[in-house]
């Protein structure tokens, strides 16, 4: 198989950008440093592209407060940075690491010296890039630290509180009345937001606020501007100085390696399932016998040339639409922005249609045979993981298995229920399917949409999105079909589950897998660290201006060592939720049947 096409990725680690409650500036990993799920290997990294497809949908995100809001909004978490928010950590990222100078020397078979010759060049790229980038990552940072002394003022954080404690008011009384559904609290908390967007509306401080967040992306605008002309002169200037120093014979391979780098470096930016999956590890992990390699290998010029094709147009526009994206975001010019996002999503779009393309003609070379039906369930379960991947029951059966000692006859009906439960499971997973590749593209625009409405009404339409955010909390984020089809999935696994429980004796069920709390969800979206840990707080606490950051301390550091210590973190967090989301977020992440009014069901409709 052709090298370029089965080295593993070395894409270095996501740079993280803006905003966590409501605008924590968060410093980058040093470039090169490989992400935590990145491993070495004779066989290299087979899980980190499956990692940029599910990694990048920063699932579990608390949703609670104007903070969640925000974090949403610029982060990306929760699926509500679709506007470009998340191509602006992106943008940040140096296109080029020092881990993969191995690949160079490696895929262009690069002597002693050309590899001297490259490592320098990398040298002066990495040199004339970092303070660049650091110079951005700080007016970033001062940027956002601003408005975060703006936003939590203790009158204007008291203001908002005071809100939203005449809104839990209001809903208890309503409540007491008789238990409300799921949509009439939706609808709830819709109009009193709206009526709370309509009351700051003319608020001069509010208009204030309003302003100097307009000012700010304008800050920000124009350094990425400035730092993205800089990528591109230095990214050519690199990359004219390798192919300086190739022979003929090593340029013959020059179009195919560059074609490598963009797949490898750039395909794990997906934003949708199955945009970011890589059918070449999927055919590598599958170890395929010989004979039926043989019948898959004739589809790979096309596809990888195709997918290059799709990966490139995606890329190309992006890069080149985003700052017009964000420029009209600004200046509220919701309709171009609009465009812009529609035709970003329909090239993503197509890049997962490559996939899907070339899913079905790889299983159908296969013919009807077990070898098809397993490869075809191997890139379902990289492209579609939260559909697909591993189940809290599925754990819990393989589990089952493994146990020491068991009985021939208990072991025969524990696989006879595993298979009752794939054969229930199947048709749900390919419901799922079918409603995801329909609506995940149209969730992301209007996930955009919110952003846009958000940034260019100001507080008020923050306030609203805001009011809808809470909504989505309580089970509205995914459409009705997906939510009762999720729900069937979860009682079918409940079910079984209770019928395995009957088979095993209470030794054995102490061994089996916890019951996941959250899902798949975590402990927060793709921002990298545990807002529930003492690093978490000490890190939420960091922007906020000195004399509140010094109040709150004063009451989480109950052994007054100066610092959180494990056991304050959980005093910790209850003070942070009421600080920063008005004591209704949840715990990010927390998912099933214990979620509370800020949590996410599971992706893949299991607890």
């Amino acid at each position: 198989m052709n090298a370029f096409r089965t080295f593993p990725r070395t894409l270095a680690a996501t740079t993280a950008v803006l905003l966590a409650t409501p605008l924590l500036a968060q410093a980058p990993p040093t470039p090169g440093t490989p992400p935590a799920n990145q491993q070495d290997g004779a066989n290299g990294n087979r899980d980190g592209n499956r990692g940029g497809n599910a990694g990048g949908r920063g699932q579990g995100q608390s949703r609670g407060g104007m903070g969640g809001q925000m974090g949403r909004m610029f982060g990306g978490g929760g699926g509500g940075g679709g506007a470009g928010m998340r191509d602006v950590r992106d943008a940040l990222e140096p296109d080029f690491a020092r881990r993969d100078l191995q690949l160079f020397v490696r895929q262009l078979t690069l002597d002693e010296v050309q590899g001297d010759v490259v490592e320098q060049l990398f040298e002066d790229y990495e040199t004339a890039y970092e303070p660049e980038m650091e110079r951005v990552q700080s007016s970033m940072m001062d940027v956002g630290r601003r408005l975060m002394e703006s936003f939590m003022s203790p009158e204007r954080q008291e203001q908002m509180n005071s809100r939203m404690e005449k809104m839990r008011e209001e809903l208890r009384t309503a409540e007491e009345n008789g238990e409300m559904t799921d949509d009439q609290r939706r609808e709830f908390f819709r109009t009193r937001m709206e009526q709370a967007a309509a009351e700051v509306q003319n608020d001069g401080t509010v208009m204030g606020l309003d302003a100097e967040i307009k000012a700010a992306f304008s800050t920000i605008l124009g350094d990425l501007e400035t730092l993205q002309a800089k990528k591109l002169e230095l990214k050519k200037a690199f990359i004219d100085g390798v192919k300086a120093t190739l022979d003929d014979a090593q340029m013959v391979n020059w179009d195919p390696f560059e074609r490598f780098l963009t797949r490898e470096k750039t395909l794990p930016r997906g934003r949708i399932s199955g945009e970011s999956t890589n059918l070449f590890l999927v055919v590598d992990d599958a170890r395929l016998p010989v004979e039926e390699f043989a019948k898959v290998e004739p589809l790979f010029d096309s596809y990888e040339s195709q997918l290059d094709t799709a990966l490139r147009a995606r890329n190309d526009f992006i890069t080149e639409s985003s700052g017009r994206l964000f420029k009209a975001m600004v200046s509220g010019e919701s309709d171009a922005a609009m465009r812009l996002i529609k035709q970003q999503v329909q090239l993503r779009t197509a890049v997962r249609d490559v996939n899907e393309s070339f899913r079905a003609q790889m299983v159908g070379a296969l013919g009807e045979t077990p070898v098809a039906q397993q490869l075809n369930q191997s890139i379902l379960a990289s492209a579609f993981e939260r559909v697909y991947g591993p189940t809290q029951t599925t754990r819990m059966f393989e589990a089952a298995k493994q146990l020491d000692g068991l009985d021939a006859a208990i072991l025969a009906s524990i696989v006879e229920l595993e298979i009752g439960y794939t054969n229930e499971v199947r048709p749900l997973n390919d419901r799922l399917y079918t409603l995801t590749k329909q609506t995940e593209p149209d969730e992301l625009v209007t996930a955009s949409e919110r952003a846009v409405t958000m940034l260019s009404s100001g507080i008020s339409g923050m306030m609203s999105g805001m009011g809808r955010d809470m909504g989505r909390g309580m089970g509205g984020q995914q459409n009705d079909t997906t939510r009762e089809v999720n729900d069937q999935k979860r009682k079918v696994g409940e079910n079984y589950q209770e019928k395995l429980k009957a088979l095993l004796t209470p030794d054995q069920l102490a061994l089996m897998p916890q019951q996941a709390r959250g899902g798949r969800g975590g402990q927060g979206g793709r921002g990298g660290f545990n807002p529930a840990s003492p690093e978490g707080i000490s890190r939420l606490l960091e922007p906020l201006p000195e004399a509140q950051r010094k109040e709150i301390m004063e009451r989480l550091d109950t052994n007054k060592n100066g610092k959180i210590d494990d056991d304050e973190a959980t005093a910790a967090r209850d003070i942070m939720r009421q600080q920063f989301g008005a004591g209704r977020g949840g715990q990010g992440g927390q998912g099933g049947r214990n979620r509370g009014q800020g949590g996410q069901p599971p992706a893949n409709g299991e607890v």
